[in-house]
């Protein structure tokens, strides 16, 4: 059986991975002014590119860059589009410089902070961090005492079928670091990294992962460059 001993060791190898990586990442050279897009130009980019996909732009919709599942939230929401997407700047790894997230800012899915994408500037350029969609959904969670924000994920492929993770942001991005899987049609209904595990500890470490979910505080994309 899961035991109390193995969380407090899964928690402590986030804060130890994600320390490690800052390190790693801050001894980087960085680049000098003005030979890249600085991060506000960066971001600029990726909210005008969210806005005219909202609008309904088709080549923006169909681009591998648009989240489509954050234009399906739009759509059939109760509330304009660009109302129901919002956007903020939150330094997710602890190395000093913000990242782009991309949520859900309806006023009753917002407090669930239910984001669909986190985008990092490297080099002048967009990087997808971590993605979300309405089967997969991603929260945010609570900093360690290194900065780094952890995540939680609720997916699901069918009725019978779903995956739960928990990691944590680094500067080279997210690190997934335990995943519990639930099939109904498999012998081994619950798995903890491929492990079996029982129904009491799979709950048990579901309500432990999402029982302390950041919420974000959110900008409408409508008020983006007003």
């Amino acid at each position: 059986m899961f035991r109390k001993t193995g969380i407090i060791l899964l928690l402590s190898a986030m804060a130890l991975i994600c320390a490690a990586l800052w390190t790693a990442g801050a001894a980087e050279q960085i680049p000098e002014p003005g030979s890249i897009l600085s991060d506000d130009e960066v971001y600029a980019q990726i909210l005008d590119m969210y806005v005219a996909g909202m609008l309904g732009d088709e080549a923006i919709i169909e681009s591998n860059e648009f989240n489509f599942s954050a234009y399906q939230a739009a759509i059939y929401s109760n509330v304009e589009p660009l109302y129901t997407i919002g956007y903020t700047f939150l330094d997710v790894n602890g190395d000093g410089r913000v990242e782009l997230l991309i949520a859900d800012a309806t006023e009753d899915r917002s407090a669930d902070g239910i984001i669909f994408d986190v985008w990092s500037a490297s080099e002048g350029n967009p990087r997808l961090f971590l993605q979300g969609w309405e089967r997969n959904r991603l929260y945010l969670t609570p900093p360690d005492e290194n900065g780094c924000y952890g995540f939680y994920m609720e997916g699901s492929d069918s009725a019978f079928e779903s995956i739960y993770q928990r990691g944590t942001f680094t500067v080279d991005g997210a690190v997934i670091l335990a995943a519990l899987e639930y099939n109904e049609e498999s012998p081994e209904v619950w798995k903890l990294d491929d492990a079996a595990v029982t129904e009491e500890t799979a709950n048990m470490l579901i309500n432990i992962w999402s029982s302390d979910l950041v919420q974000l505080n959110l900008t409408p994309l409508a008020l983006w460059r007003q």
